[in-house]
């Protein structure tokens, strides 16, 4: 029986293809990354189940330029490559827990991302939380020396980056898909989701001083827009997510291991 990563290596190396493809008269590719969702060793293989939380892009990641799409998914085997593999990378997840703290190396405690993402899901998960979780960005494609990417590059890369959001949420099934991305950067995505409509709204919450977090069910699953957590105030941010996340079941112990 072929197993989950290699299952979704299947599904996910032709669109990084396509995506590559698209970048040779455009990018500048030793100025470029590229990104892979994550998810951990016991995010649940159940159907509806799990939280995937979505960030913009990444801020720098494993390789400072693109590069080959064989070598980019590991497969190597019949190719010379300095290129670190991204897809299904050793450490997945608990990279974020190994990095806590740290003074050598990117501190993720620094980062108001990586706090919300840890509260909201310790409150499931009191134990190795990042083993039941999923990460993933909506641009795949990023400055290697770090910053979102701007508008040219956000558009350039946008349907390719749609179409893999959306196979990575087919492939991952979760129940709930939290975009910590701010409305102006999730609400395209959204759309594309719902079939080129725009998603209607089952609850919404206000929090901090002008912010408000928003519950839609697109298909089988539920999507929650909030803001990016930078800056904002994280008790009431994390509040208001626990509290929309437990609206999309009418058993939360469920949830929780």
């Amino acid at each position: 029986m072929i197993n989950r990563a290699d299952f979704f290596k299947v599904a996910l190396k032709p669109l990084y293809q396509d995506l590559l493809n698209h970048s040779e008269c455009v990018l500048d590719k030793q100025k470029y990354c590229l990104f892979c969702m994550q998810w951990g060793e016991s995010f649940p293989e159940e159907k509806n189940s799990g939280i995937l939380f979505v960030g913009r892009s990444v801020n720098g990641w494993i390789n400072a330029e693109l590069g080959e799409v064989d070598a980019l998914f590991g497969d190597t085997e019949n190719i010379e490559t300095n290129i670190e593999p991204i897809f299904n990378v050793k450490d997945q997840m608990k990279w974020v827990e190994d990095s806590w703290g740290s003074k050598d190396r990117y501190n993720t405690c620094h980062s108001p991302f990586w706090r919300v993402i840890k509260k909201v899901s310790t409150e499931y998960h009191l134990e190795k939380w990042y083993k039941y979780v999923a990460w993933s960005n909506l641009y795949k494609v990023a400055p290697s020396l770090g910053g979102n990417p701007d508008d040219f590059i956000c558009g350039w890369q946008f349907h390719n980056c749609c179409r893999i959001l959306q196979k990575e949420i087919e492939l991952l099934s979760p129940r709930v898909v939290i975009f910590l991305t701010g409305k102006s950067w999730s609400n395209p995505f959204l759309w594309y989701l719902n079939g080129g409509k725009e998603p209607s709204i089952k609850h919404s919450l206000d929090w901090g001083s002008d912010y408000t977090s928003e519950l839609m069910k697109i298909g089988t699953f539920y999507c929650l827009a909030t803001e990016h957590p930078q800056g904002k105030t994280e008790e009431s941010h994390v509040n208001a997510i626990i509290e929309l996340i437990n609206k999309t079941t009418d058993n939360v112990s469920s949830m929780k291991t």
